[in-house]
């Protein structure tokens, strides 16, 4: 199963804008992470609940932006 993690590095010693964005070795750093998100179709979406196992309902199934 392929799985995504989105990992942002901002410079936390900068003192414009324009350095944020520019990574300096010695320096602090920001990180901002949220996690593991699998990658897979929503046809292919299995639950577990008190029920047992189920596909997803297309009302369950929210789409990311």
């Amino acid at each position: 199963m392929p799985y995504f993690a989105s990992v942002g590095i901002a410079n936390a010693d900068c003192k414009t804008e324009s350095e944020r964005s520019i990574p300096v070795k010695g320096s602090g750093f920001h990180i901002a992470y949220n996690g593991l998100l699998i990658i897979t179709r929503s046809d292919r979406v299995k639950v577990w609940d008190k029920d047992g196992i189920r596909k997803l309902t297309d009302s369950e199934i929210i789409e990311r932006s």
